[in-house]
């Protein structure tokens, strides 16, 4: 019940895909599923048995081959990606920065609110490890988690919106 719930919350409110929490979800079901069908005592009995197990995980998979391209459909517009690009490419302007880590998933997480603009985001990288990391930066400029947005000298953590950098940054919003 929980991963469906996780899932209807990715799908529908965060509009979002994870290949990891379907696959995730499917083999909860496919188990959930086995686990109903009682076992057999003796071996060799007939598959006619485990027909309406096979159909249902069939379905799940096709339930959620559905939902994977139901996400994936729901890529942004040209439009917003438009918008998305000139919200980078003002927030760089300005001198606003993005700290962040590779590794952190609310970072990629704010990366795809942007989509194929992400590339004009100002990104700082702070773990060392990192590619072109500056982890004194970060250091210096407090950073204590990922990500934190550094906007008109003002420190702002966690993923923010698009909307909410927009107004934060002076950008019209969109029409």
């Amino acid at each position: 019940v929980l991963s469906s719930y996780l899932v209807y919350v990715e799908a529908f409110i965060l509009v979002a895909a994870c290949f990891y929490c379907i696959v995730s979800f499917g083999l909860v079901i496919a188990i959930f599923l086995v686990l109903l069908v009682p076992t057999p005592v003796l071996t060799g009995l007939p598959l006619k048995r485990y027909r309406w197990l096979s159909l249902a995980v069939i379905a799940g998979l096709l339930a959620m081959v559905l939902v994977s391209n139901a996400i994936a459909s729901s890529e942004p517009s040209t439009s917003q990606q438009s918008y998305a690009q000139g919200l980078a490419e003002h927030l760089t302007e300005i001198g606003a920065v993005m700290y962040g880590a590779y590794w952190c998933p609310h970072c990629i997480d704010q990366k795809a609110l942007f989509g194929d603009a992400a590339k004009y985001l100002p990104y700082v990288e702070c773990d060392p490890k990192g590619s072109n990391a500056n982890p004194l930066l970060c250091a210096q400029k407090g950073v204590r988690g990922y990500p934190t947005w550094e906007i008109g000298g003002t420190m702002y953590a966690s993923v923010q919106p698009l909307e909410t950098l927009a107004r934060l940054s002076g950008y019209p919003a969109p029409q």
